[in-house]
């Protein structure tokens, strides 16, 4: 056999789950020899004729020894050895409904048809998974595929608008596991493309519009880096993203721009500086310092990578550009010296500006805000970042509440384009504009900010702030078209008291980060430096974005920051408010289909910026960016009453509902996170933690899984309901109206099967809700499934298997099968087989490396989902039966101890 030594894999497991061969331990009780699958019918005991007796003869006292004539002992015959009994096991192995397989893969013993092209596209239902291989020639393992390569896999599917494509890579590398993404309309024109360097593990698309698509999964190569790539891979078709923060041409970032983090201890003298980095890499330097992640741009003419796309009509001119960029951050990331290299990602603000300012700021009582400046109106000794497009710093509703130690802030912005303002970054926020509006006007969209969270408030002009006394640290970092993902690191890092390219921390450090601005992209750097602005003690607000779709934004979408949606004065999701898992709270953004002054009011100014051309006022602006600052506000509240106030303990008033109104669906949900923000409660619930006494009882029901998709094999799924809260909770219902398809039955412990029956749906997609009503809430399930044509539906298909029987006392020789797919399933019988105790095992070889259940192949092992159990084998076994398909995590998730495809292959013979 090659590969890894299977009896090294079975000793491996076994010790991973807490137990060895002959010791009980912790391990889960040995089968009973009748042991079988529950759902298999009781095997009974049949002696084969020409087998012999199952039992050993009973034994008998020897007989006294045979003498000669002579006296001597006369030698006895040895009696021949009886034969052990030999049993069948048989049985199936079912595919998981929405598995499909690559028609070209490496494996030997697999057929292969061409798919390497859009007129000889693999068809694919719209959700689900498939596992593939791709590799240029004369990469990857031995096999048919090896000199001549298959460097390109094309499917099409009819896909749904809002839905996710996502390529998962098995074995992502730099310089061998490098594969990218592609999205064609039906005409071939490219619509999007995901090329991230080689150890970016996943790559991901979003579809715009419901149509027929085609997908292609490339492999990378380069011959001036060195890169020739191969892996296996899943290709999964989901209604939500199976990751997010993946950065493709979807993206906003700026082009020929790097951001490049290095590996420290591998730098050369050469390589000290940040100049003598930019000429290894070919570049300019634009900022950044060693040890922190650094900003690099090409130098015109240098670039060196071709521009190429697998198939179909040229890209966009900004298609091409972004395409460059990612071939250059791939050159770059392929360099040992690198640790990470991404995209200069572009933020925005997050606001809709409207019309004329009317004094009625709703939003307040809507948190109840009054009850709490009972309690508290603030201190002067909280200060609130307001990172944005600048503050108007001579506006009369805000000087007075503007940092004593610095009131002009800080201008982050470094290129001149954006800046506006004649210069790149000084000590001077002011807002020079940022000409948003069609007359070329200015938004003072981090006015409109500021003036919400801290206006001067009680003097009989203007509007009121949350927060009447906090002060504001103005920090500029939005300027005309936007600005810089790196520009507005630099300003996080100032906030927080880090180190920063301006060279300088302020007298005092920001006890609150307020950011209404956002975009898509998920950045190592901008997480990085979150991560310590939280060891800092910061409190971290953003907003979610306003998009109105499940996509993630950020930063609010980061570890370590709160993300905000919005509501409309009727305490529901604003259309526009993005929904999805990173969301941790909502507060008022404003609703204009309510009405111009159901949006928030808050301190602008009128004109272009330049000097002398601003006039002051107010008016009503609606958008995430307007709620952000009203939680931002909310938590300098609570640490005016409690300066100890931490990030954590704010993260977990919010978790435990102790800071906010429960909205949608009950506990955290995606529409409003934990809940609308409640500035009485929180302002009460921080005076609790500095006096430290117990939290309230708070019983809140929640579901899980969130949402059901049956897709195109699925008839029955479990979901579970429960009391996520302290205290009592009951469930009084479960609603599935206008749903007769659709059955559900409780399982007991929390669980619900859901049901569906197929032969009352016509073909297409059909969405429903099942609504769980308890005592204290409601929760509702989206619930979507999809029928095919049943003249046309292709049969799940998880590839050519093996299936082995490995002996537990010799694992090193096992029995193996191989088999192919029918109806969904693979028929297995092994003939023979002696007495004892067994592991089995099935799954695919894709990239013919004599080893199964590697990552990115479909496996199957006995019983259930990678829980491996020894089956006894005393009597023939019949019915044995266990699913196999292909898994998606690989490298995004820690894998747990029992799950086998995280842990080694299983050798194989072919």
């Amino acid at each position: 056999m090659r590969g890894v030594v299977v009896a090294q894999i079975i000793v491996a497991l076994l010790a991973l789950n807490g137990c060895s061969s002959g010791s009980s331990g912790k391990s889960k009780p040995t089968p009973t020899p009748s042991a079988v699958p529950s759902n298999a019918p009781t095997p009974v005991p049949t002696v084969k004729p020409t087998v012999g007796p199952t039992a050993a003869p009973t034994p008998t006292p020897p007989a006294a020894p045979t003498l000669s004539p002579s006296g001597v002992p006369v030698a006895t015959p040895t009696p021949t050895a009886v034969r052990t009994a030999l049993w069948d096991v048989s049985g199936a192995i079912t595919v998981l409904a929405g598995n499909r397989i690559d028609s070209d893969t490496n494996d030997a013993g697999s057929p292969r048809f061409a798919n390497d092209g859009p007129d000889t596209a693999q068809d694919i239902p719209n959700s689900g998974r498939l596992g593939g291989y791709v590799a240029v020639a004369g990469a990857g393992a031995d096999g048919p595929l090896k000199a001549s390569g298959d460097p390109l896999d094309v499917y099409r599917a009819n896909l749904l608008q809002g839905q996710f494509v996502a390529l998962h890579i098995a074995d992502p590398d730099p310089s061998s596991g490098d594969l990218d993404l592609y999205l064609y309309d039906a005409d071939l024109n490219p619509v999007a493309a995901s090329e991230n360097p080689g150890d970016v593990a996943v790559e991901s698309l979003q579809v715009p519009t419901t149509a027929v698509y085609f997908i292609a999964v490339a492999a990378y190569q380069n011959a001036e880096f060195g890169i020739a790539s191969a892996s296996n891979y899943v290709l999964q078709v989901s209604d939500t993203a199976a990751t997010q923060g993946v950065i493709n041409t979807q993206s906003d970032f700026v082009p020929g721009e790097a951001v490049v983090m290095f590996h420290e201890p591998r730098m050369t003298k050469a390589m000290a500086t940040a100049e003598g980095r930019a000429r290894a890499l070919g570049m300019q330097w634009l900022g950044g310092a060693p040890g922190r992640a650094m900003r690099f741009a090409e130098i015109p003419g240098t670039r060196k990578s071709a521009l190429y796309l697998p198939f179909g009509k040229p890209p966009s001119a900004d298609m091409q550009k972004q395409l460059q960029t990612f071939r250059m951050l791939k050159s770059i990331r392929a360099r040992a010296d690198v640790a990470f290299a991404e995209p200069n990602l572009r933020r925005y603000v997050r606001a809709v500006p409207n019309d004329a300012f009317y004094d009625r700021q709703w939003h307040y009582p809507l948190i109840n805000l009054p009850q709490a400046w009972d309690i508290t109106t603030g201190s002067a000794d909280v200060l609130v970042a307001v990172i944005d497009s600048g503050v108007l710093i001579n506006h009369p509703d805000l000087t007075a509440n503007l940092d004593p130690n610095d009131p002009d802030g800080i201008d982050f912005i470094s290129p001149l384009d954006i800046a506006n303002d004649g210069d790149g970054a000084d000590q001077n926020a002011d807002d020079a504009g940022d000409a948003e509006n069609p007359d070329g006007s200015g938004s003072f969209h981090g006015t409109h900010v500021a003036g919400t969270i801290a206006a001067v408030t009680n003097n009989s002009t203007g509007v009121a702030g949350v927060c009447w006394t906090c002060k504001i640290m103005p920090l500029r970092a939005l300027g005309k078209g936007g600005g810089t993902g790196f520009d507005i690191d630099q300003a996080v890092r100032y906030a927080a008291g880090l180190s920063n390219d301006y060279g300088i921390t302020p007298a005092k450090k920001a006890d609150i980060i307020n950011m209404s601005l956002g975009g898509g992209g998920f950045s190592q750097a901008e997480q990085l430096t979150f991560n310590q602005v939280r060891a800092a003690g910061v409190i971290v607000t953003a907003s979610a974005g306003n998009g109105g779709t499940s996509q993630l934004e950020y930063p609010a979408s980061y570890d370590n920051v709160v993300s905000v949606g919005a509501v409309g004065p009727d305490r529901q999701r604003a259309g526009y408010s993005q929904f999805n898992a990173r969301v941790d709270v909502v507060g008022p953004g404003g609703n204009a289909n309510l009405g111009r002054d159901a949006q928030v009011a808050s301190t602008l100014g009128f004109g272009t910026g330049s000097p002398g051309d601003v006039e002051f006022g107010y008016a009503f602006y609606q958008g995430t960016s307007m709620s952000s600052p009203h939680v931002a506000g909310v938590a300098a509240l609570m640490k005016a009453v409690n300066p100890a106030l931490s990030p954590d303990q704010f993260d977990a008033a919010l978790a435990n509902g102790s800071i906010v109104d429960d909205a949608g669906a009950a506990g955290r949900d995606n529409e409003y996170g934990f809940g609308i923000i409640n500035a009485f409660k929180a302002v009460q619930e921080a005076q609790r933690l500095a006096s430290g006494q117990a939290p309230a009882e708070n019983p809140q029901l929640a579901v899980s899984p969130a949402g059901v998709n049956f897709g195109t094999g699925l008839n029955s799924v479990v979901v579970n309901a429960r009391n996520v809260g302290s205290g009592s909770l009951q469930i009084t219902s479960v609603d599935k109206t206008a749903a007769p398809w659709l059955s559900v039955t409780e399982q007991g412990g929390g669980d619900y099967r859901l049901t569906a029956d197929r032969s009352l749906l016509p073909v297409g997609v059909t969405d429903a809700n099942v609504v769980f009503v308890s005592n204290v809430n409601s929760v509702s399930v989206p619930v979507r499934i999809e029928v095919v044509d049943a003249s046309v539906a292709v049969a799940d298909d998880a590839g050519h298997h093996y299936i082995l029987l490995i002996p537990v006392a010799d694992p090193e020789n096992p029995v193996e099968l191989d088999a192919t797919v029918t109806a969904g399933q693979y028929a297995f019988t092994f003939a023979d087989v002696p007495e004892g105790d067994y592991y089995l095992v099935a799954g695919t070889d894709m990239d013919n490396d004599f080893s199964i259940c590697d990552d990115g192949e479909a496996c199957g092992i006995y019983p259930v989902g990678g829980d491996l159990q020894p089956i006894r084998v005393n009597a023939d076994l019949s019915g044995v039966q266990f699913p196999t398909g292909f898994e998606v995590s690989f490298q995004q998730l820690a894998a747990p101890a029992t799950n086998l495809k995280h842990h080694a292959g299983f050798a194989i013979r072919h």
